[in-house]
């Protein structure tokens, strides 16, 4: 592993995830690093696969249950659907986050595996059929536009679509 010391992302995990080494068997399987900067590091216990990926500035967690390592579910969200939340995190929230849910995210993608996938379906719908929503009640007139407000409205909605679509496209790209 002589590539982990180009890899920031290997040594941050061992730095700052001890505890994932030490008190859950967790072992880095897999790591990946570019030119641009991205990087991805994946980690396997009995239990789950935790994948971290770096592009840019921009990180996530995905976990996965090794009882079904085809579907991963990106921390956040699955904090969403576990706990009807969802928090603003990037690599620091989502070591907090796995460190103080472990017990709750290890059940959701053991014993309690099929409801967590049913919820976690249920909560991708309803963003987007949300985002549908608001893309067609939010279609300002022409008139409207002619204002400060609208122009500002609309910069607004397009800076939010441009985060969302980003969202989906990181999303279903680590998957």
């Amino acid at each position: 592993m002589a590539d982990e010391l180009i890899n920031p992302l290997v040594r941050l995990i061992q730095e700052r995830l001890p505890w994932l080494f030490s008190e859950h068997g967790f072992k880095i399987i897999d790591y990946s690093y570019d030119r641009t900067g991205s990087c991805q590091v994946i980690l396997e216990s009995e239990q789950l696969r935790i994948s971290f990926v770096r592009d840019r500035s921009f990180s996530q967690a995905y976990l996965a249950a090794r009882s079904d390592p085809t579907k991963s579910y990106e921390l956040g969200f699955l904090m969403l659907a576990l706990k009807g939340e969802r928090p603003d995190i990037g690599f620091e929230g989502n070591a907090a986050l796995l460190k103080d849910n472990w017990a709750l995210l290890v059940s959701a993608l053991g014993p309690k595996l099929a409801q967590t996938k049913t919820e976690y379906e249920r909560r991708e719908r309803e963003s987007e059929q949300a985002l549908e929503r608001s893309q067609s009640r939010l279609r300002p007139a022409p008139r409207a536009l002619a204002t400060k407000a609208g122009r500002i409205l609309l910069r607004s909605l397009e800076t939010a679509l441009i985060l969302w679509a980003l969202y989906l496209v990181f999303h279903h790209r680590a998957i």
